[in-house]
């Protein structure tokens, strides 16, 4: 039957659930169409091969499969290491979590009854609190407040997840590698403070061809020197956004979450090198979110995924119920995009081996995204090595101009992308103005902020300048790396 993790914990009910079915169409359609059937995603099968994993789901009457590649991970052998019902929770959760993009087309029902021996209520609830959470820019993109997820369908009964404890012994920082600053200024910090690490890298199929993606990242390298390098490749057929361009053209395309799919997905190379911490680049910036919407009573913020808050939900769901001694931290949770950008300024060499770009590799410079990091780019390095990159004046693109004014403060939100805070963006491009850069956008900020917005910048750039302490940093590592940051 339908059911809610929430109605569950509220009532005690039992997790033991039958198979009795409540008929589809007695579920309200969140979209406002109440004559159409209830709309149904469920997990269809779970198959296991040596190095890849290949999930089967259904929408609605269609079918859509998720592969995960794992290019050095023997899953056969970590069947034997760990049992082959520790390491089939392990795949059922990655399916879960990558269930979480087909909530972008507002389903109703969830079924999860092919893989329920792999989940606990607790994962239910772990499902529910991400998506309510990381999920509302998507509701406020297609004005639907009244929707908290599907409601979760299962007709065996739930599983018990053991955890299991590492050895403990391996220092070595598993750390995300998307290719971007971030990226190599969180890899950066850690080799300059003498700790071990390797690199994560993840690519999709909906942001082009692999071997492309996965040697755009590998460029880091030339900079940085990981221990080892594990490459993680997810093809799905559903995120390329033709299916909702067909089907459901008024709601705006499907996207993954990023972060809560890549914990999962790296969690069979914590389990085969063993390695307990893992750690990605998210920045103190993305705490605060784009704006607070009141028809939700909630907050919306295109990185959630990414904040402080997220990351002890993430860690903490781990911890306890996959790997006892697992830490997962961000090396640079202590400090602004400000600093960051400050701070990458040291190794302007590494430039050009960076992207950062979510729509065309390596720059599209069109997206929020590309004129967020082209700004502060401008604000922090030599013009001449920007403009090498970049070959244009994005102060002068009518393509960004509506982001810029986002960014700036002067729409109704901040731009829906991995961006600072409206003062950071401010103040990068007060540096510019004092370069004597120009543009249509220089115009427009020395006309609608410099001249109508009292502002110390100085004071600005203190607040923005400083290292933070509230991290998930384990102690012995930050104090080795804080000097770095």
């Amino acid at each position: 039957m339908p059911f809610n993790i929430l109605e569950m914990l509220l009532t005690d009910r039992p997790m033991s659930i039958s198979s009795q079915v409540v008929s589809p169409q007695s579920v309200a359609s969140p979209v406002g169409d109440q004559a159409r059937p209830a709309l149904t995603i469920s997990v269809k099968a779970l198959e296991v091969y040596q190095h890849h994993l290949e999930i089967c789901y259904q929408v609605g009457q269609c079918a859509f499969t998720t592969k995960v590649f794992y290019h050095d991970v023997d899953l056969e052998d970590l069947a034997v290491r760990y049992s082959d019902q520790f390491m089939r929770q392990v795949y059922c959760h990655i399916a879960l979590v990558e269930g979480l993009k087909y909530c972008s087309i507002f389903p109703e029902i969830y079924d999860v009854t092919a893989i329920a021996d792999g989940l606990s209520a607790a994962s239910l609830e772990f499902f529910s609190r991400t998506y309510n959470a990381a999920y509302t820019q998507n509701k406020y993109e297609n004005q639907i407040s009244n929707y908290n997820g599907p409601l979760l369908y299962f007709e065996s009964a739930l599983g018990t997840l053991q955890p299991v404890t590492l050895n403990g012994n391996n220092p070595t920082v598993l750390t995300g590698n998307g290719g971007g600053k971030d990226s190599f200024l969180s890899m950066k910090v850690l080799e300059e403070a003498g700790i071990p690490f390797a690199a994560f890298q993840w690519a999709r199929s909906e942001y082009g061809r692999f071997e492309y993606q996965h040697g755009l990242s590998a460029k880091i390298y030339q900079h940085v020197q990981p221990q080892n390098v594990h490459r993680v490749s997810i093809h799905d057929d559903f995120t390329d956004g033709v299916y909702t361009q067909i089907y459901f053209p008024h709601l705006k395309p499907p996207f993954t979450l990023g972060t809560p799919e890549c914990i999962f997905a790296a969690m069979p190379i914590l389990l085969d090198q063993e390695y307990c911490y893992l750690s990605f680049g998210n920045e103190k910036s993305s705490d605060t979110g784009n704006f607070y919407w009141a028809e939700l009573g909630q907050e919306v913020n295109h990185q959630w995924i990414k904040t402080y808050e997220a990351e002890c939900l993430f860690e903490a769901f781990v911890r306890e119920h996959f790997i006892t001694n697992h830490q997962y931290f961000s090396l640079l949770k202590p400090i602004y995009d400000y600093r960051i950008f400050k701070n990458l300024a040291r190794y302007p060499q590494a430039l050009p081996d960076l992207h950062s770009c979510n729509i065309d590799k390596p720059w599209c410079k069109r997206c929020a995204k590309c004129a967020y990091v082209w700004l502060n780019y401008l604000a922090n390095f030599d013009t001449s090595i920007i403009d090498a990159l970049f070959h244009a004046n994005p102060f002068d693109s009518s393509d960004l101009h509506l982001y810029y004014r986002q960014m700036l403060g002067l729409e109704e939100h901040n731009a829906f992308e991995c961006v600072g805070h409206i003062h950071e963006s401010r103040i990068a491009m007060q540096k510019c103005a004092q370069k004597g850069l120009t543009g249509k956008v220089m115009a427009m900020f020395q006309t609608d902020v410099q001249s109508q917005v009292l502002q110390d910048w100085e004071e600005l750039e203190q607040k923005y300048d400083q290292v933070y302490l509230e991290h998930n940093i384990p102690a012995h590592i930050f104090e080795r790396v804080k000097a770095y940051l």
